[in-house]
Formats: structure tokens, sequence, C-alpha cells
């Protein structure tokens, strides 16, 4: 098939892709009015934005008819991880979309890599920013399974994007504006911890911007400032990035717009006038009301200055503040003008994320207003309770009403992808992705005098449909050397070729296409895991720290890279985070251990398969493991894994405990249980501003503690859910010991991991 709707890896010095955020169908046409390359876009499940809005299967077919007529791109995002049950939904969902053809879908779960890359082979496959991708090895794995974009995770330097960049020629994806997470992508278990609420499902209530408590004062220790790059582009587009991302499928058309904007002018500058251009721009991104900018992890000097702490880590312009509040409304306090239509928070002094609203009456004196002015007290009705004391901050603006533009766009649900050939006397069409004969006519070549027809002419040409009822997705052509075709006869040529299309292929045809592949899908995930691979023997392992023995009889033991001797340990864990420049280092590590006697690794990131994929090429016995933080949730992630050569994976540790059932009912032979140890919420390469014990306004209690290269928060509380007779288990003693009267907790296990 010769389809690639992705945009293939920039060569340097070429302008990348500016791909902006459409959380709504305006949002998408503004980004595209104002000058963006692509847009991503979520459906109401399975993305990382749960809590938005979103946008509805047929505003997303709209969005891509129009982008497709308009030579734009349309990604979207089914970028969560997904529990077993919920398996049979995402393959549902992937069949409705397959017709409309996005650009690219976006996935984190392993499970939805593998169902898309063997089931629905059209839809290219870019992997989320949520698989926590910060070196050459990560890239390498995903492109080995189908990947023809990797999205790297926010914590990635410029001088080691810069790395990555010289060992992958798959196309490279960076985030360059909007809201930063404290954490690493796809670790983050913070709110999750909380109250299932989780950010790897698209459901985090944003812990991190609260205010704690230490003993040496309070603050918003895990706020990070919001990140901003406009003067970095000139680097990012040397380096050959393919892709440059705005972050904000949460924020409204008004911030979009200015926004792309910024960043249009200033990628479209030369160099002559760039620095012109850099402050234009920056007065038109200052419309966008967010929080203060700031580098990012560009470098490591910036990692200590990510995090403001003494500020309150919330977007937009502060506005006004709450007087009193009733059972009908809030009366405000106005600090800068607030006009009806404006998109407003009302947010509580501890942090916390308050409720948002579009003011649609205000009232001063009692009197109907459109605009309310500093000074005065203005009565905004609500329908929700609001807190008091709070500060309101400005979200947007009322911007121009899309709805009868919206409203006039047709879908296009009959895509195609062409391949054509040019012979002498002969051109010939075939429909790669549909059953349909080949078409072929004769046509009037002649040896060119001059300028002999291209493949490029000839795609150029194909692409035009003549209407959106039907479209191609994908055009390529050959032609014989040396052939002149006049443009007229080409033409004719190809609006013969649409209107034959357009009768061979109803609607149906693509939605039977869709079905049948569901089908297969089906009939594949109903096959038992089981005999995939050798299982192993049912024991408990033991990850201890340096130095330390083993507390548990008649198990492994498990000790981390940097601390192993083979004399104390029986299997070897490989860390998560490896930065690029460490990578050979890490590489030699392990042959040593390999070539010391050690035959079984543990790994916890995706990278890490790569790595051990490696090796076991030169040592076909070693054993490998997947753990956490690597995740597993389902047994079509799983499935991958095995492919691998991965021996056992242990089951993700948010799972509740039905979810966990489901998992383990379908794959026994190779699950493990985490069943015990101190997890880390929130992983980060910033240097925070606190260490030590902190607490909520809840009072609920946190450590943090600085490891290596790495921040990482730990709960007071030790996880620990029940341990299963003859099941595999996994003890993590690094951070807790079985009998030093810690209180546990089970995290999900008891309540819906949501």
């Amino acid at each position: 098939m010769v389809v690639n709707c992705g945009l293939e890896r920039a060569v340097a010095n070429t302008i990348p892709e500016l791909m902006a955020p459409a959380g709504t169908l305006d949002a998408g046409l503004t980004a595209f009015d104002a000058g963006a390359d692509a847009v991503y876009v979520g459906l109401p499940r399975f993305n990382a934005r749960e809590r938005g809005k979103n946008c509805t299967l047929e505003e997303v077919g709209k969005l891509i008819t129009y982008a497709r007529r308009i030579g734009r791109r349309v990604y979207v995002t089914l970028n969560t991880l997904v529990k077993e049950t919920e398996i049979d939904d995402v393959a549902v969902l992937v069949a409705q979309l397959a017709p409309l053809r996005p650009h690219a879908v976006i996935v984190q779960d392993l499970g939805i890599l593998r169902l898309v890359r063997r089931h629905f082979p059209q839809l290219p496959i870019h992997v989320s920013t949520q698989a926590g991708t910060h070196n050459s090895a990560g890239v390498a794995l995903f492109e080995r399974l189908g990947a023809e974009r990797v999205i790297l995770e926010r914590q990635v330097t410029v001088s080691e994007l810069a790395r990555i960049l010289e060992r992958t020629e798959v196309g490279i994806e960076v985030f360059v504006h909007g809201a930063l997470c404290c954490s690493r992508s796809g670790v983050c278990l913070f709110s999750s911890w909380l109250g299932g609420w989780s950010g790897n499902r698209g459901k985090c209530k944003q812990p991190c911007r609260r205010r704690y408590y230490s003993e040496g004062g309070n603050g918003f220790f895990f706020s990070a400032r919001d990140l901003y790059s406009l003067d970095v582009l000139p680097r990012y587009i040397e380096l050959g990035v393919t892709s440059l991302k705005i972050e904000g499928r949460l924020r409204g058309a008004d911030y979009v717009r200015s926004v792309v904007s910024a960043y249009r002018m200033v990628l479209d500058a030369s160099a002559e006038d760039r620095a012109d251009v850099l402050s234009k721009a920056r007065a038109v991104l200052s419309e966008a009301h967010g929080r203060r900018w700031s580098s990012g992890f560009r470098t490591s000097a910036d990692f200590s200055n990510v995090v403001e702490h003494r500020r309150m880590g919330v977007a937009g312009l502060l506005c006004g503040s709450t007087v009193r509040t009733s059972q009908h409304g809030v009366t405000v306090l106005v600090t800068r003008p607030l006009s009806v239509g404006d998109r407003v928070r009302f947010q509580p002094l501890t942090g916390e994320e308050g409720p948002s609203f579009t003011l649609t009456q205000l009232k001063v004196n009692g009197r109907a207003v459109q605009r309310a002015l500093p000074g005065s007290e203005c009565r905004v009705p609500v329908a929700a309770a609001v807190p008091c004391p709070a500060r309101v901050y400005r979200l947007g603006r009322r911007t121009s009403d899309m709805g009868r533009r919206t409203a006039a766009l047709p879908v296009c649900r009959r895509v195609v992808d062409l391949h054509v050939v040019l012979a002498v006397k002969r051109i010939a069409v075939r429909v790669d992705n549909l059953p349909i004969p080949v078409w072929e006519t004769s046509v009037e070549t002649r040896p060119a005098r001059k300028r002999a027809v291209s493949a490029a002419d000839i795609e150029s040409e194909f692409r035009r449909s003549g209407g959106t009822d039907i479209m191609a997705a994908g055009v390529s052509a050959s032609a014989a050397p040396g052939l002149f075709l006049p443009m007229a006869e080409l033409k004719r040529v190809r609006r013969s070729f649409w209107e034959w299309v357009r009768e061979q292929t109803p609607a149906e045809l693509f939605t039977a296409a869709a079905h049948a592949a569901l089908g297969r899908f089906r009939a594949e995930f109903a096959k038992s895991v089981s005999g995939m691979g050798p299982a192993l023997e049912p024991e408990t392992t033991v990850l201890v720290g340096k130095g330390k023995p083993n507390p548990v009889p008649l198990s492994r033991t498990c000790r981390v890279l940097d601390d192993a001797r083979v004399s104390e340990a029986d299997e070897v864990l490989v860390p998560d985070l490896c930065p690029e420049a460490d990578l050979p280092q890490l590489r030699r590590r392990i042959r040593e251990l390999v070539g010391e006697g050690i035959r079984r690794f543990r790994v916890t990131s995706f990278f890490g398969l790569e790595v051990l994929c490696d090796e076991t090429a030169r040592t076909p016995d070693l054993v490998i493991v997947a753990s956490f933080p690597l995740p597993i949730c389902n047994t079509l992630a799983l499935r991958s894994l095995l492919d691998l050569g991965v021996r056992r994976a242990t089951a993700w540790v948010e799972l509740d405990a039905p979810a966990l059932e489901a998992l383990i009912r379908r794959a026994p032979e190779h699950i493990e249980l985490f069943v015990f140890g101190r997890i880390p919420v929130l992983r980060t390469r910033s240097e925070l501003p606190v260490n030590g014990p902190v607490r909520d306004d809840r009072g609920r209690g946190f450590v943090v503690e600085r490891e290596r290269t790495e921040t990482l928060l730990y709960p007071e509380e030790t996880f620990r859910i029940p341990e299963r007779l003859g099941f595999p288990c996994f003890f993590d003693l690094t951070h807790a010991s079985l009998d030093d009267g810690t209180p546990v907790a089970s995290f999900n296990y008891e309540h819906e991991w949501v």
C-alpha cells in the first residue's frame, strides 16, 4: 500500500510543521486560519484531555475533510492507557475513524499501537509524549513497531534532542509552547493516587498546581511555569525537527489564534528580519493569557528554574476576586475589565483547580451590563458552587461565531489511496485500499523535446478529486522516462478517472472494509495469550537497596543496575531514565553484567526493551521481565511485549481490582503482581525548591527526595495489595520495609480507576 499521510522527517534547515491544539471544531478552524500546518484533536474517550470538551466523530470528520481540501493535516489522539475490558470499545472507535482517514493517530498504549498497525494499517501512527520517549533507543523501538513519528517527552534538553536526531530517521516532534507538567511524561500518578483521577486516562485533577506545606514554609512546590520557545525556533529548524507542537486543547479559539500567529510569524521570517519579527511575535503571544513563561527543560541549567513556587500556577489574566457568594451567584470585585462572553476561572487560594464558566450575564448596581469596569462590584450568576475567597482569572475572550461555517462543512467518508503509472500511450490507476479493478485508458504521449512529465506532476494533478464527496489521502506515481503529456490531456484523464471511481466506490464499501478489519481483530483478540512464549516459574521477586539483604525467604533478589554485584543478584533492574549521553555507558554496563553471568533483567521503560533486545541477539538465554513504570494494562500490550522477547510483565499499578482480574484471567502465565512498595507518584528532572516531608491543605503527607539525576515524590503510605498463592509477585523494598509499621494504601485497587 502506497500511503504516507504522516509528515516525513524534516530535512535540516527546512521549516518544521507547526501543529496546534483543537479542543473544539472552532479552535481547529481558527488554527488553520492563523497558519497552523496541522492540528491534533481528541474524541470524547481515550484521549489525554478527556476533561475537555473534545470533538464528536462528525466534527472530526469535518475537520479532516476541510484540512485535506486545503492541504493541511489532522491527527487524532488515542493516547491513554486502556483496560482489558475497554479494548473492544477502542477497536470499534478505530473502525469508525478509519474511513475518515485522519493523517495519523497519536497513541500511548502499546495495545492500541498493535491494534492500529495490524488491522488498520492505512492509519499512520505517532507515538505520544505519554510514552515517555527520551532517548534514541526508545525512538528506535517505536520505529520498529511501526510508528512514523515519535513525540519526545518534554524533559529532553536541546543538546539531547540534537543527539537523538543524529541517530534516527523517523520523524521527531517536540513541544514548543504551553503548559508544562512538573512530572516526566507518562509516569505521573499524583492525581490518580489522590482519588483515581488519572493523568494516564485524561482525567488529571492537577494536584501539582496546589499549595503544599513543609518545615521551611509553604508554596506551590510542583507547579511548573509555561513553556515558551519563540527564540529557539531557528535552532529547531537547523536540527531538522519534524513538528513543533503547541499545547492547549483545554484552551479556547482566541488562545489558539494568538499562539499560532506568533509562532507562524517567526517561522516564516527571514534571518535578516527575525529580530524585528520576534519582538512583534512576543507582543501577539502576550494576548494568550497563561502562566509566566520559561525555557522549560531546554538546558540542564533550566531544571532549577521551571518551578516558581512562590506564585500560584494558574493560567489566565487576573481580573478580580470574589467577595461574597449566595445560592444564585457570586459577587466579584473587578480589577481588570470583564465582559459578557469571557471565559473565567474562580481559583481558590489553595491552588486547587477551581470551576470555570463563560460569563453570560453581568450586573453592576443591579443593572445588566455588557462590561464591568475596574473598581466595580459585579454580580455573576453561576450554576455551580464557587469558592470564596477566590481569585478570578480570565482564560479567554469571546471569538466570532463560526456556527454557519462549521454547519456547512462536509464530511468525506470515501477516501482512497492511489498509485498512478504512466507508460507509452497508456495510463493506469490502482486504488490500493479497496478491492476494485485497475483503471486504464489510452493517452497521447510523445517523446519530450524540453520537459518530460514527472511523477510529481501526476501526483499533484490526481490529488484533485473535483469535490469533497470522495478524496485522495495518498497519491504516488511513476512515469516512463522522456515522455511528454500535454497538461490538458492529463487533466482530462484525471477527470475521467474520478468519474469512474465515484461509480465504483459507494460509501458502504468503505464501511464494509472497516467492519471486516474489526472482525479480523476480534477473531485475533479472542485467541488465548497462553502459548505465545515459554512461561517462567511463579516465583516472588524482591528489589532491595544497595548493600541490603533480601529478607524474603525463597525469593529472587533484584538489584538496581548501578548497585548490582553478580554474587548478590538473581536479577538486575534497568532504570527507567537514561539521557541520550548516558546510553553508551548503560549498554556497556549491561554487557559487563552479561559477561559476568547475569541472565535476567527487569526493564522499566520502553527504551530498555530496545537495549535488551540488542543484547539478546548476542546472548539468547537472557530473560527479560517488563516492570513498573512500564505500563501494561491489557493483553494486546502484553502480546507486543511477548513478541519482543519479554517473558513476563508486571500489571500496571493503577489498575483497579476488576481491571486487574480481567487482565490476569486472560494471561495468567505472563503477568506478575506488584504487591508492595513505596511508589513515586511524581518523577521529574527538575530541582524542586523543597526536600523532605510536605503536606497538602488536607493533611495528606508526601516525601520529596533527590535521587541521582531525578527528584521523586513519594506518598507517606506504602502501596500494598493482596498477594496470591502460587502467583508471581514483586516487592520493592528500596524505600519501604515489610515490618516498619508504615501506613499502607491499596491505591486504586479497591475503587474505580477512572
